[in-house]
């Protein structure tokens, strides 16, 4: 869906050194194309946000909400930055029609997580056919081995940097170590309930 013939990956040199063999005409049109299709997807949250909105789902639409203000976001930056690098490339100023190219890429390429984000908060899918059913997903990873019996009482596994001298991190402290060190002979008062 957004598959381009211009594309920017700092791991992969060759693809940079066909942006710099494009023209920046071509340039500004892919910024043109690019922002279009962003501004599309935009429409198509709204519109999940209207059928979550018409299902009376309070959690999804929150969720939808606000994934919909980083897109909206993202598309005015991407037309700010078409402005400019559509001017940069009437100046004639290479460097800040590649530079404003790549900005738009980037935030394509947000905006695409930020679809991703929506549709699984959505509970469904508006850019495939529902009658396809439920999708699986199964997770392939290594179980992660912690090393070390000693955990501290919030769940957390305890490291040489982690440990606090003195103090016994397989208990919760009962009192305020803050206290204990700046006042010793502070005693935590006795809490009454006024109605016993």
């Amino acid at each position: 869906m957004f598959m381009s013939s211009l594309s920017v990956s700092s791991a992969d040199d060759s693809r940079i050194k066909s942006l710099a063999e494009v023209s920046n005409a071509k340039l500004v049109k892919k910024m043109k194309q690019l922002v279009d299709e962003m501004r599309s997807e935009l429409s198509k949250a709204f519109e999940t946000l209207e059928k979550q909105r018409k299902k009376k789902d309070l959690m999804r639409m929150n969720a939808i909400q606000s994934v919909l203000v980083s897109m909206k976001g993202l598309v005015r930056l991407s037309e700010q930055t078409l402005m400019r690098g559509s001017e940069a490339s009437a100046r004639g100023k290479r460097e800040q029609v590649e530079h404003a190219y790549i900005t738009i890429r980037v935030a394509r390429d947000k905006m695409q997580e930020l679809i991703l984000q929506m549709r699984s908060t959505s509970g469904g899918n508006q850019y495939t056919n529902d009658d396809l059913g439920e999708s699986e997903v199964e997770i392939l990873n290594k179980p992660i081995t912690i090393i070390g019996p000693k955990y501290a009482w919030d769940g957390s596994p305890i490291t040489e940097a982690s440990a606090t001298p003195g103090v016994d991190p397989s208990n919760p402290p009962d009192e305020s170590p803050i206290w204990e060190i700046t006042d010793p002979s502070y005693k935590r008062p006795q809490t009454t309930s006024p109605l016993l």
